[in-house]
């Protein structure tokens, strides 16, 4: 499922939604709900834009690509008009500059994200999970993300399974009885730090199979596409992680 806001005034939005058959559902929202959608792109007009919408735009702009229709020669009564395939075109487009940006970004910066990373494995698993959650969400433009690990619980200091999962944000979850069947189905595949065992672009389903410090990771993404920079930057983030 894939879902694209487009600015309608400075009070509401146009909610669309495009399902896995490309049947295409719209709804008039109010600006309030963007922070509660999970959308692929968001659209807007130069003529509603003001500082109140700059810094909403601003707060959302690590989880959503904004761009405006002037920049992409676009209209707003033709986008109402778009056939579903046309939107999820659109979407895509946005989708491949946000993430290409996202993984220029992140390449520029991963000696910084490297060190801070490895200070929180040892003692912090959570925080690390939750902000390598947020970087692949953004390097991958997830639209939903799952990671399934190692855990240690601290009391009876013995490894317990456990995950973070989320469309707008990773949320620290103990595994179920699915996540270890999908870590025990796996558990023959991690002889590499890093490799991607499963890909239906159709679906846009992947499936990842990861060592960090030689413990297993298991990255489960919806994505809209997948690029060789992606795979390259997201392999290089993980490598890192354990040298």
């Amino acid at each position: 499922m894939v879902q694209l806001g487009i600015l309608r005034s400075k009070e509401q939005f146009l909610f669309i939604k495009i399902d896995n058959e490309m049947n295409k559902e719209t709804q008039v929202l109010p600006l309030q709900e963007l922070q509660k959608k999970n959308l692929q792109a968001f659209l807007y007009s130069k003529e509603h834009l003001d500082s109140d919408l700059q810094e909403i735009f601003q707060a959302e702009s690590r989880k959503i690509p904004f761009r405006s229709l002037e920049e992409l020669d676009l209209e707003y009564n033709k986008l109402v008009e778009a056939s579903a395939e046309e939107d999820l075109k659109l979407v895509k487009k946005i989708q491949s500059a946000w993430t290409l940006q996202n993984n220029i970004s992140l390449l520029e910066e991963l000696f910084q994200v490297l060190p801070h990373l490895k200070k929180l494995w040892p003692n912090e698993r959570t925080a690390f999970f939750e902000e390598l959650w947020q970087h692949l969400k953004i390097n991958l433009g997830a639209i939903e993300l799952k990671l399934i690990f190692n855990d240690l619980e601290t009391e009876k200091n013995k490894l317990i399974r456990a995950m973070v999962s989320g469309k707008r944000t990773g949320n620290p979850l103990p595994a179920t009885d699915i996540e270890e069947k999908i870590m025990d189905h796996y558990q023959g595949e991690f002889t590499k730090l890093f490799d991607i065992v499963d890909f239906n672009e159709s679906k846009g389903e992947l499936v990842a199979v990861a060592q960090i410090q030689s413990s297993p990771v298991i990255i489960m993404a919806k994505v809209c596409q997948l690029s060789r920079l992606q795979k390259a930057v997201v392999q290089s983030l993980i490598e890192g992680l354990s040298h």
